[in-house]
């Protein structure tokens, strides 16, 4: 595989993490109309995955040689309501954004571009084990079956 290759291939994966972000802020934007039972499960997960991806690109956005500024989602703490589903929206597609403005810069160095993937997969493997901590397991309730 030549260089070239290479380089399209790893512009191709930032356009595919693009369309990813897209379709997360599309199914954030859909849980406004669940129902709460199903918009709580969905926003935990959905508040998850915005953290780590607002890091990768933070950091993707650094090693191109920026500071992106990009805050974190105002959400109102244990509510999970149509308006936090709607600031999810907003934040992926923000992301988005974010991200397809420094496709241009990410081309032209593709190393960066395998080095943000790695990245990004040791982040979602963190945020895992974080929330699967004996804490956090064991603040789930269990049901008493005896």
């Amino acid at each position: 595989m030549s260089n070239g290759d290479t380089d399209r291939q790893d512009g191709g994966m930032l356009v595919r993490i693009i369309v990813m972000l897209l379709s997360l802020a599309a199914l954030a934007d859909r849980a406004a109309t669940y129902p709460a039972p199903v918009r709580c499960v969905v926003l935990w997960l959905l508040r998850r995955a915005e953290i780590v991806t607002r890091l990768f690109v933070i950091g993707l956005a650094a090693d191109c040689g920026f500071r992106a500024n990009v805050a974190a989602p105002v959400l109102s703490r244990g509510r999970d309501g149509p308006a936090d589903a709607a600031a999810l929206a907003d934040a992926f597609a923000i992301l988005a954004e974010v991200l397809n403005e420094l496709l241009p810069y990410v081309d032209a160095m593709p190393e960066f571009a395998a080095q943000a993937a790695c990245r990004l997969s040791r982040r979602l493997a963190s945020a895992v084990t974080q929330a699967l901590t004996p804490r956090a397991v064991s603040a789930v309730p269990f049901l008493d079956t005896s």
